[in-house]
């Protein structure tokens, strides 16, 4: 052990005198470096061309120093109000006046011309990006020219996300609504055009425009800045016909500015840029189901809670009548409305009879039929008149809608029956433009207002809020949760049967609402009963698919 520590000891000595001996050395070489940079610097110095140089910085510096004391006893001397007084003479005389005018003109001309070119030759390079992105399937229509310019295209650029507020959807399934129809037909151009004219992310021509207002698919990419959305969620969702860049039918699908996460619901639901909402999917429902759902569902709830002002609490033993219970809005309010305990009767046409009398008993449905319109009437004249009349067709129902309302009685108390307008409404700026459109809107919602709280008038139509469209897809999510309320599902296409799709869709008298399929998911036909839906016997239809 003695000699083992002896040898570690000599060892130990000899790498500190080498450690010694090496530093020693460096010190040396350094000083040898830093002496000749010393003596190298000195000789750079005494140099010629550095004395040069020298002696021309101090001449410089001289002759400077000369200017500057000869401007400023120039300077001194100077008349500064004559001088402004001069310069305001040539100001007038040369440039006020016309030419004056003519250089802001020319000014602002050439800013505006060149903005125009510059965002014009942006948006031709982004519109040529997304070109060469790979393409997908799309059901658009390439002018305003009704629905005979329906097609499926298959060379649409497919999305990218490009923002933290963006989310990409799979469509597995979308429904075709009536306003649909109005959109190949003109219906909020002028304001899808305004809307997209300064977001690069939007195509700069307006056709071929994707239709579509709702759907239901799954989540494949989610933006970092969206909070309660996952990739693999199923979910649903509802877009205005003002949206620019298009709506649901196509493969994929990408939402803009989503917000607005109201994380107390287990649904979850988000609004978005310009109106658009999503939502998860309820359980037990199927895509081709959910899909009829969302934008009716907005429609109907606008329509229950802001125009007509009802809601669980005061809708029990109301009179209610709906004009057009077979249509995609149709449906969904007379069920909510009897979810509510209302006394709910429609008024359907002959092919909607069968439809009626499953959601409601067979005296609560009234047949109209516009030839023989008569046996209509009588039938309301021995019917009790109704305290709110829903219109889910159209302008042309409007004067039997007004028939229908329950009269005033001062004397008892009884207020006026009032006409709510179900269906998408017309945009004044597809008729007066986009300025003189935003005012006429906005006296009619000031109008509305007005009317609505010094009681004159109770046939008011509601106003879209902001939580409105959230809110409506979380209620009756929740209601077709518990089995209250039942989509229904008129008829399924394929995407390649896109032109037989909307001439079905566009046919008189509809029977829910027509389906488009994307994908080929089975169609669900009964969902798993809950321990409520036990209770009442049985477990609850998620859908019906109708046959015709």
């Amino acid at each position: 052990m003695d000699e083992v520590s002896l040898l570690v000891s000599q060892r130990v000595e000899s790498l500190q005198v080498r450690a010694l001996s090496s530093l020693d050395a460096a010190l040396v070489l350094l000083r040898g470096h830093l002496h000749n940079g010393v003596l190298w610097a000195n000789e750079l110095w005494a140099s010629e061309r550095v004395q040069a140089a020298r002696e021309a910085a101090e001449r410089l510096h001289a002759w400077t120093l000369a200017v500057y004391l000869n401007a400023k006893e120039s300077l001194s001397h100077v008349q500064y109000e004559e001088l402004l007084q001069r310069l305001r003479q040539i100001w007038l005389a040369e440039v006020g006046g016309p030419r004056l005018q003519w250089c802001c003109l020319g000014a602002v001309s050439g800013c505006f011309v060149g903005l125009s070119l510059g965002i014009t030759i942006g948006r031709r390079r982004l519109s040529g990006a997304l070109h060469r992105l790979p393409g997908m399937r799309a059901i658009v229509c390439r002018g305003c020219h009704g629905i005979d310019g329906v097609t499926m295209a298959e060379d649409v650029p497919c999305p990218t996300i490009s923002g933290p507020d963006q989310i990409i959807i799979q469509v597995r399934c979308a429904s075709i609504d009536p306003a649909d129809v109005k959109v190949c037909c003109g219906y909020g151009r002028v304001l899808r055009r305004h809307l997209g004219k300064y977001d690069p992310t939007i195509l700069s021509r307006e056709f071929p425009l994707v239709l579509g207002r709702d759907g239901s698919g799954v989540v494949v990419e989610v933006g970092d800045g969206v909070r309660g959305f996952l990739p693999g969620d199923e979910v649903w969702f509802a877009i205005p016909p003002w949206v620019p860049g298009g709506g649901s039918m196509s493969q994929l699908l990408m939402l803009r500015g989503l917000s607005g996460v109201d994380e107390k619901s287990p649904m979850m639901a988000a609004t978005g840029r310009w109106g658009t909402v999503l939502a998860h999917k309820p359980h037990g429902v199927g895509f081709e189901g959910a899909s009829t759902v969302p934008f009716s569902a907005c429609l109907a709830w606008e329509a229950v809670t802001v125009g007509a002002k009802l809601g669980p609490e005061n809708t029990q033993g109301k009179r209610v009548l709906v004009h057009g219970g077979t249509t995609g809005v149709g449906i969904l309010l007379v069920q909510l409305l009897s979810a509510w305990r209302a006394e709910v009767v429609a008024v359907v046409g002959s092919r909607g009879a069968h439809l009626a009398r499953r959601l409601l008993p067979s005296h609560n449905v009234l047949l109209y039929d516009e030839a023989d319109e008569d046996n209509y009437l009588t039938q309301l004249k021995w019917a009790d008149k109704f305290d709110v009349v829903f219109n889910a067709v159209g302008p042309i129902m409007a004067d039997a809608c007004m028939n229908s309302c329950r009269e005033a009685d001062p004397v008892r108390g009884i207020l006026p029956g009032i006409v709510v307008t179900a269906y998408s409404r017309p945009i004044a700026s597809d008729s007066r433009g986009l300025i003189v459109g935003a005012i006429c809107s906005l006296f009619s919602y000031l109008r509305s207002l007005l009317l609505s709280s010094l009681d004159v008038d109770g046939r008011s139509v509601g106003w879209m809020e902001g939580g409105v469209a959230r809110e409506a897809l979380l209620q009756f999510g929740s209601l077709i949760e518990s089995g209250r309320v039942i989509p229904v599902v008129g008829k399924v296409f394929p995407v390649g049967d896109a032109e037989m799709a909307f001439q079905h869709a566009d046919s008189t008298d509809p029977l829910g609402k027509t389906v488009v399929r994307f994908s080929k998911v089975a169609f669900s036909v009964s969902a798993p009963a809950t321990q409520e839906q036990q209770q009442r016997g049985g477990p609850t239809q998620s859908a019906w698919l109708l046959k015709e």
